[in-house]
């Protein structure tokens, strides 16, 4: 009864979701996050970056949306564009609208990027295109002035994991590329199914944020390792990989229920807690949490409601959202002139969804002795070096994947196809950004050669 229950309640939450869409209607959007660093690689005045966009949106003509606690404008938005700061001062999140097709978020994109450097060049600043930041302060970077965020940093501080690499400002200096894609009811199992089996090729193809923390340690996607690492994965189920093989879209719904909740809003307030599984919190009779007040904690107890099912807030690596979207948030920041690549990838699988679902059923077989979460960590940690644990050619499997979504792309007719040549390149090469970046660190560049050198390379793209 309780899971009916809650069920009407999630299928309420996510009632934007259609039960069919045509594929000439479906839109996609993209969110592309980039640190922002000096091109002397220093750090940053803190107050200089607190101030970029009080300037910047101005010019390019944007609303003020949203402003930090001092004043300062961290949203702007125009034609439902979005330029903000995301966590912290020193990263900077481009935001594009819902379009048809590919090519109209590129151009966008590139003319967002392009006028965003120009006008940091003037305080001898640059967006990396980089999924960390890769210099010594980067993991001393603080949180925005926000009450959220004020939230989430006592969160981390109580509740960060003892690992290795556990930061209380994890979410401050680790950037990613993000895809929101229409979906249909009847597409919303079968889509996430599938993209939970290629979580380790896309490592392969998209790892960009290589180990810069402990270089004698080999990672290309440290990302994961931090997600994994952070307080928001203190359940385990609200980060990585989904576990479920879906067969409906109402068990997609009921499949949140494992994610996380971590903080609810009464009167107002926040009140933050001991990050629970989002089904046991709804049927707990008591929660003890704290609110922030002047800086101080101040111990409070709530009754959870079942309206608080809105503060859930997961990160899995393709989570459903309330726009009646899936938004995609596993792969790394990609170089400029590489950023519409994740794009194109995954509405190329959408659109040839059963020749890959074929293609994926092949090794099965082959593969059953890992989880799939295991074969992304050897893909994130040996990259093509994984290939001794496989008995199947994963070069040859990832390539013929790229041609059935290349053959995904070509059925649109919207000759969008050239934005997978970069990884086909990659594929080719046995390579990736990461493995690009430590291959330059080896050869003796530091890291601001390394981010100079990739911005005169890429210069022309935004042009």
């Amino acid at each position: 009864m309780k899971e009916d229950k809650y069920l009407n309640l999630l299928k309420d939450k996510f009632r934007l979701f259609p039960k069919e869409i045509f594929a000439f209607n479906r839109k996609m959007g993209v969110e592309l996050e980039f640190q922002i660093a000096p091109l002397d690689g220093k750090e940053p005045k803190i107050d200089v970056l607190k101030n970029l966009l009080n300037e910047m949106l101005p010019e390019f003509g944007f609303e003020a949306i949203e402003s930090d606690n001092d004043g300062n404008t961290i949203k702007g938005g125009k034609d439902g564009d979005l330029i903000s700061y995301e966590c912290s001062y020193s990263m900077l999140e481009i935001s594009i609208a819902p379009h048809l097709n590919i090519h109209d978020i590129s151009k966008k994109s590139n003319y967002y990027i392009n006028k965003i450097q120009n006008f940091l060049k003037k305080y001898n600043l640059t967006l990396l295109p980089l999924g960390i930041n890769p210099f010594d302060w980067g993991t001393k970077t603080p949180f925005m002035n926000t009450d959220y965020l004020i939230t989430l940093n006592y969160l981390f501080d109580d509740f960060k994991l003892k690992r290795k690499y556990s930061f209380n400002n994890t979410t401050t200096f680790i950037s990613a590329t993000q895809v929101h894609l229409d979906l249909s009811l009847d597409e919303l199992p079968k889509y996430i199914n599938l993209l939970n089996k290629l979580g380790w090729v896309k490592a392969l193809l998209f790892a960009n944020s290589p180990n810069v923390i402990n270089k004698n340690e080999k990672c290309n996607s440290l990302r994961d390792v931090l997600w994994r690492d952070c307080a928001l994965a203190y359940n385990a189920t609200n980060v990585g990989e989904r576990k479920n093989n879906f067969n409906t879209y109402e068990e997609v719904f009921l499949d949140t229920l494992e994610n996380s909740i971590y903080y609810v809003k009464r009167d107002d307030q926040s009140i933050y807690f001991q990050p629970r599984v989002l089904k046991e919190f709804l049927q707990s009779k008591n929660i003890l949490g704290w609110q922030i007040e002047d800086g101080k904690k101040l111990q409070v107890e709530f009754t959870p409601q079942d309206s608080d099912i809105q503060f859930s807030r997961p990160y899995n690596s393709i989570v459903i959202t309330t726009k009646g979207t899936v938004e995609i948030r596993s792969e790394c920041s990609q170089p400029f002139e590489d950023s519409m690549s994740h794009l194109a990838f995954h509405v190329g699988i959408i659109n040839n969804i059963e020749k890959i679902q074929k293609h994926i059923l092949s090794i099965e077989e082959k593969i059953q002795n890992y989880s799939y979460k295991e074969l992304r960590e050897k893909a994130i940690y040996e990259d093509y070096d994984m290939q001794k644990y496989m008995s199947f050619n994963i070069e040859k499997y990832a390539y013929e994947l790229l041609l059935l979504i290349k053959e995904g792309l070509t059925i649109r007719n919207k000759q969008e196809e050239s934005y997978l040549d970069c990884l086909f390149e990659r594929l080719k090469n046995r390579s990736n950004p990461a493995i690009e970046w430590m291959d330059k660190l080896d050869r003796g560049y530091t890291p601001i050669e390394i981010v100079i050198a990739n911005l005169l390379q890429e210069e022309a793209v935004c042009l």
